[in-house]
Formats: C-alpha cells, structure tokens, sequence
C-alpha cells in the first residue's frame, strides 16, 4: 500500500512517515537498513512537514547513510536555538554521532 502511495505522487507526510518505518521494517538490522532511502524520505518529509525532529532523524540516516561526513551540525544547530533543548533522544543522537567521528560533545 505504500508503495502504491508514493508512486501515485499524491501523498503526504504520513506516507512518508509509512515508507519509513516500513525500510526500517524489513531490514533485519540497523546494519542491513537502506539508509540512503531513508534519507530519500527524510528529504521529501522536511520539504512539506518541517521540524527539528524530522531534521533530526534525517541527520541521523544521514549519518549512518555514511555519505555526507559530519551532519552533528545539525544537532548543534537545533539544540544551540533551543528547539530540540529538552527533546533527549536530541541529546543522545548527537553523542552517537559525536562517537562515530571521533569528536568530542
């Protein structure tokens, strides 16, 4: 069904949300996921739903994508501003993130 969704090109965030959880679903692992799709769907999310979270999640594919280097500008970014302040799995991507480049919070 979502599949059939997103190729009639009307949808909106809740297929986009859909497919995502759906990527995630069939992988047997974190290490097996398609996460450049997942950061496909995160690019067309942030176009009609934009939110610190859907940034943040974006950044985290991103990251585990493994193509675009350091993205922890993007937790720096929605933390410093105060959107994601007290949002704490804000806080705890960011240290993975952090954790995975080497660099320091």
């Amino acid at each position: 069904m979502v599949e059939r969704a997103l190729k009639s090109y009307r949808f909106g965030s809740y297929t986009l949300q859909a497919a995502i959880a759906a990527v995630h679903s069939e992988a047997e692992s974190a290490a097996v996921t398609d996460w450049r799709q997942i950061v496909a769907l995160y690019n067309r999310l942030v176009r009609i739903q934009p939110s610190p979270v859907v940034e943040l999640n974006r950044a985290v594919g991103d990251c585990n994508a493994r193509w675009s280097g350091d993205r922890s500008g993007a937790y720096r970014r929605g933390v410093a501003h105060g959107e994601l302040a007290n949002y704490y799995l804000a806080h705890s991507a960011r240290a993975d993130v952090c954790r995975r480049l080497g660099q320091d919070i």
